[in-house]
């Protein structure tokens, strides 16, 4: 069991007679030197009744952690998760109160100044282990173990997910999934084999050619007419920042969407900031990967030529939502980003946005390439 009185820094634990204060008790320092949090304890309770931030330990101020929805609270952590030089806290909603029909979830706080904290958005629904503080593409990330129930096998299964806090809101972490090289045939000579299985011929591939057709599978999601999140979800269009115009060529965004290789998007200037916007239906079927061809793919060549994208962050509805780190590798790279979406015809549109945080520098310019930004989903068949 945690201790129930939070001494921090050498602060002495704040009363519980001053429980229910909701104004600053000195006034407001905009460029803390310090924040801490301060947990108040009813006589043998377990959970926080409330909680405090002291900032520079001489002004005390009462954070409002309803605006959660959390009901009983544990003080996890503090430490600075966002890098801006203040600690942050990390807060446990033990959304059982103490029972044992549901785990718990959490949220960030962060002071944002003038004597106001911020609260994040409650991620995990159903976590019963500790979670854990790692080190994640240079950022704090807490790892908490995610408890679903699954239909079709009736049982309960588990999976890691990762979180950091960016701003003031709690996005996943993601590194890919999986990490398919490119091929290094072409679009003809994978046809030609296509054709011919179709056809049912039979052929054997020798070792060299085994090589050299590996990671096929790419050109199959492109290109083939199988079953995909496609058949029955849908783009309904993509807007840009910008589109960079060569004397001979366009890059518009259409091109990150069109399942060809071949055309790429390349926005102005070297992309850092510019993003693509995909807009959906909110009948449309939900998306649980975002699959992306980085760079320019055509060849070994186009591709170390131009910048590639080396971190994205997405946003649903314009909120942040998660930040996918990229190999810089010529390959499809596939990232798990949770359930997103509606697949009610009742629901508004919505948007997913992919914004370019930072870049893999080309050889030859500095102009960023994306070959292609795809997904795919439940709800389909």
């Amino acid at each position: 069991m945690r201790n129930r009185l939070v001494f921090l820094h050498g602060l002495v634990p704040v009363m519980a007679a001053v429980v229910g204060v909701a104004v600053s008790l000195m006034a407001c320092n905009t460029h803390p030197t310090a924040v801490n949090y301060v947990g108040v304890y009813s006589d043998g309770g377990l959970f926080i009744d409330s909680l405090f931030g002291i900032v520079d330990s001489t002004e005390r101020y009462w954070i409002d952690t309803e605006r959660a929805g959390a009901a009983c609270i544990m003080l996890e952590t503090q430490q600075d998760f966002n890098g801006d030089g203040q600690t942050d806290a990390l807060v446990t909603n033990v959304q059982a109160c103490g029972g044992n029909a549901v785990g718990n979830a959490f949220f960030f706080v962060s002071y944002i100044g003038d004597g106001k904290f911020a609260l994040s958005n409650v991620f995990g629904t159903n976590v019963y282990d500790e979670p854990r503080i790692e080190t994640w593409e240079g950022m704090k990330a807490v790892v908490i173990t995610e408890s679903s129930f699954d239909e079709w096998t009736e049982e309960y299964e588990t999976h890691d997910e990762r979180y950091v806090l960016i701003d003031t809101f709690a996005v996943r972490a993601e590194s890919p999934k999986s990490v398919t090289l490119m091929p290094t045939i072409s679009y003809e000579e994978w046809a030609k084999i296509d054709d011919m299985e179709d056809m049912g011929e039979e052929f054997v591939l020798s070792e060299e050619d085994s090589i050299k057709y590996a990671g096929c599978d790419i050109f199959d999601d492109l290109y083939s007419d199988h079953c995909s999140w496609y058949c029955g979800g849908e783009v309904q269009g993509i807007t840009t920042s910008s589109c960079r115009v060569d004397a001979d060529s366009t890059f518009d965004s259409s091109h990150a969407h069109d399942f060809n290789h071949e055309k790429v998007w390349s926005p102005e200037g070297e992309g850092i900031g510019e993003s693509l916007v995909y807009h959906f239906a909110g009948a449309c079927p939900r998306i649980t990967t975002v699959k992306i061809l980085n760079g320019d793919v055509k060849s070994d060549e186009a591709w170390l030529a131009s910048s590639r994208a080396k971190m994205i962050k997405m946003y649903v509805n314009d909120k942040p939502y998660a930040l996918l780190a990229l190999e810089d590798s010529r390959s499809l790279q596939c990232f798990n980003v949770g359930i997103v979406g509606f697949h009610d015809v009742k629901a508004p549109d919505w948007t997913l946005r992919f914004e370019v945080m930072d870049v893999y520098p080309g050889a030859k310019n500095k102009s960023l390439v994306i070959s292609e930004l795809y997904f795919d989903g439940i709800d389909v068949h």
